[in-house]
C-alpha cells in the first residue's frame, strides 16, 4: 500500500530542496566576492541580494507548510515530521547567517604607510650549517623610495589599516603594478598582479617585493596598492633604477 502525503508536506519538502540549492549558490557567491572582477559586474551584486531573499522566503515556506502538514489529520506524518525537523534546523542556520552578516559590518577608514624603503632580514646558522631567516626581526636598512635593481634587494613598506572594531581581521586585495613593458610571466608580459590575504585592523603589517630573478629587474615606477572591497586604502610607489 502506497503512503500518501499531504500537498503541504510535499511543498515543504520541495522548498527544502530549493533552499539547499540556494545555500550552495550563497556559498559560491561569497567565494566569488574575493575576486577583483566581482566589482566590475553589477549584476553579481544584485544576484547576491536575490539569493539571500530567496533563502529567507524558502525557509519561511518550509516552516509554515511543514507546520500545516503536521496538523493535517488526513496525511501520514512520516515525511512532514522529518521535513519539519530538518526545516527547523535550516531556519536556525538562516537566522545565524543573517546575524553573522549583520555583525560583520566593519568601518574601514583608511590605510597609513608608517615607514618604507630597503629592508633586511637577519638569519642565524642552524646546527647543520643551514641558514634560518628571522622574518619577524625584519628591519629597515635604508629609508628611501629609490631602489637599486639588484638580486637580493628587498623593498617595501609597513602600514596600518585604521578601522573599527579594533583587532578584527578583514580580507584585502594587494595590487602590484610593474613598469612598462611589464614582468615576464609564463611567456607573456604582465603589468600588474593581485593577491588576497587577511589583515588585522589597527596593527602594523609589511608588504613589499624582493628581487630573486633577473627578469624581475625592471627599472621605473613600481606601485603597490591595498584595497578593501571597492575602496583603495593606500598606495605606495618606488623608483627602481639600474646601478652603473
Amino acid at each position: 500500500m502506497s503512503i500518501k502525503h499531504s500537498i503541504w508536506g510535499k511543498i515543504s519538502f520541495i522548498s527544502l530542496i530549493l533552499w539547499t540549492f540556494f545555500i550552495v549558490l550563497s556559498i559560491a557567491d561569497q567565494a566569488v566576492q574575493n575576486y577583483s572582477f566581482y566589482k566590475e559586474v553589477p549584476q553579481l551584486n544584485t544576484l547576491s541580494t536575490f539569493i539571500v531573499i530567496m533563502m529567507i522566503l524558502l525557509g519561511l515556506v518550509c516552516f509554515i507548510t511543514g507546520l500545516i502538514s503536521v496538523f493535517d489529520k488526513d496525511t501520514k506524518k512520516i515525511l512532514p515530521t522529518i521535513s519539519l525537523s530538518v526545516i527547523g534546523f535550516m531556519l536556525f542556520l538562516i537566522v545565524l547567517f543573517i546575524i553573522q552578516e549583520a555583525s560583520l559590518v566593519y568601518i574601514v577608514k583608511k590605510g597609513v604607510v608608517t615607514n618604507y624603503g630597503i629592508w633586511e632580514i637577519p638569519y642565524k646558522m642552524n646546527h647543520d650549517s643551514s641558514a634560518i631567516s628571522l622574518y619577524e626581526q625584519r628591519y629597515l636598512k635604508n629609508n628611501t623610495e629609490d631602489i637599486p635593481a639588484s638580486i637580493g634587494t628587498r623593498f617595501g613598506f609597513n602600514y596600518v589599516i585604521d578601522g573599527e572594531p579594533g583587532d578584527e581581521k578583514i580580507q584585502v586585495m594587494k595590487v602590484t603594478k610593474y613598469p612598462e613593458p611589464g614582468l615576464q610571466k609564463k611567456n607573456k608580459l604582465v603589468l600588474a598582479d593581485t593577491s588576497y590575504f587577511s589583515v588585522t585592523m589597527n596593527k602594523s603589517r609589511y608588504s613589499g617585493f624582493i628581487f630573486e630573478h633577473d627578469y624581475e629587474l625592471l627599472s621605473g615606477k613600481w606601485e603597490f596598492e591595498i584595497w578593501y572591497k571597492e575602496k583603495k586604502l593606500l598606495s605606495k610607489s618606488f623608483n627602481v633604477f639600474y646601478q652603473l
